[in-house]
């Protein structure tokens, strides 16, 4: 090949190169767009619903703790009203994809609250908290394993590491 050629070839495997470069922009830009649709649709509220259902739980906890120190049965009907909060924010993730594992969460809910609203009954009617302990201590242990299992199974907690990636690269094109 004669270097007349080979000075009409570089432009050309550039021009080639260029094109390549594009394509694998293009590529990975789509990519991109796709996990940022995704993040937005449904990772991000997905991940509002599983702390609005932690601070409801905990609404929960709190307003049947405080009807069993005030001694007064009536004030369950406040513990009632969270818990129906509860329920609403858990109704309103069902609509997200990525928490299937809802159902699954309000059936477990449902045991914890029965057995913590009949318990605190219990010991509002003064009933001895020894033998109430193993009721505290089952309703301790399903309201931990399930509502947090929101946040963790089935890729939840992949999703949150892909939230916190996306929040420092924002934060990161934000510096510069």
């Amino acid at each position: 090949m004669k270097f007349a050629d080979r000075v009409l070839l570089l432009p050309s495997l550039a021009g080639l190169l260029f094109l390549g470069a594009l394509l694998v922009n293009e590529t990975t830009g789509r990519a991109n767009a796709r996990l940022v649709e995704a993040i937005e649709h449904d990772y991000a509220p997905a991940l509002q619903v599983c702390s609005d259902a932690q601070a409801a739980l905990l609404d929960v906890q709190r307003a049947l703790q405080d009807a069993v120190t005030a001694g007064d049965p009536l004030r369950l009907r406040e513990a009632d009203g969270v818990s129906r909060h509860l329920l609403e924010v858990l109704e309103a993730g069902r609509q997200n994809p990525g928490l299937d594992e809802i159902p699954s969460v309000e059936t477990a809910y449902a045991l914890y609250y029965d057995g913590a609203r009949t318990t605190s009954l219990r010991l509002i009617g003064g009933e001895g908290s020894d033998r109430l302990q193993p009721d505290i201590v089952r309703m301790m242990l399903t309201q931990t394993g399930r509502l947090v299992a929101i946040g963790v199974r089935k890729g939840g907690l992949q999703r949150l590491q892909v939230l916190r990636s996306v929040w420092r690269f924002r934060r990161g094109c934000a510096v510069r």
